[in-house]
């Protein structure tokens, strides 16, 4: 008959120690709640949470996921990062104070604990819906527009960029008249083109079609 095996542990962390582990454990949790540096922000100041991209399709409009993704990498700067919700490190560089030396403690707890608060001023929420929006555009989506949006709770910002996204412009009757189609040379560009009919227009390929040609 095949035995059934039991693994059986001890702990040999005493009683006592366990308690001081657990009540160390409580003070860090306590002390880091008091991390999050709203107390050292000015009067209408408040942090910069990040954004989001709300898309509006005005008809059936594909690659969603991929508009949202091309516009989010013009998004900046990015907010700070938190442990626990908290952001340590503008903690530690606003308990740095006075940083004018460039030196010592201070300058070490400020540069290499903390880092510099990322305000909803520095986000421009008005200047980056009008990058947005001539990035859209660029991409084929005339017509399209942005407006952005600010929603703050507990000296916490969040910015909502609202695109009305319209169909995508797509490429008519593409005409190369500037050299002999017949020559080799021109036969070669025709062959290579990056240019086809009905193919959604993007100025960043228009511009690539002109200096290959070039």
């Amino acid at each position: 008959m095949q035995s059934r095996r039991i693994n059986i542990s001890y702990s040999i962390i005493p009683p006592i120690l366990r308690s001081f582990c657990a009540a160390s454990l409580c003070a860090l949790i306590f002390a880091l709640n008091g991390c999050t540096g709203t107390k050292f922000l000015k009067k209408g100041e408040s942090f910069y949470a990040g954004s989001e991209i709300k898309l509006v399709p005005q008809g059936d409009i594909p690659g969603e996921k991929r508009i949202r993704t091309m516009l989010q990498t013009f998004i900046k700067p990015a907010p700070n990062a938190k442990i626990l919700g908290n952001r340590t490190s503008v903690w530690f560089y606003y308990l740095a104070g006075d940083n004018s030396k460039k030196k010592g403690i201070r300058n070490f707890i400020q540069t290499k604990l903390g880092s510099p608060p990322v305000l909803l001023k520095d986000a421009t929420p008005e200047k980056t819906a009008k990058v947005l929006e001539q990035q859209i555009n660029n991409d084929g989506y005339f017509k399209s527009t942005v407006v952005s949006s600010v929603e703050t709770k507990k000296k916490e910002s969040k910015v909502i960029y609202t695109v009305i996204l319209q169909p995508p412009f797509v490429i008519g009757n593409l005409n190369y008249i500037a050299f002999d189609t017949t020559s080799v040379i021109g036969k070669d560009i025709l062959n290579e083109r990056l240019l086809i009919k009905n193919q959604r227009y993007q100025l960043e390929r228009l511009q690539a079609e002109q200096q290959r040609i070039e």
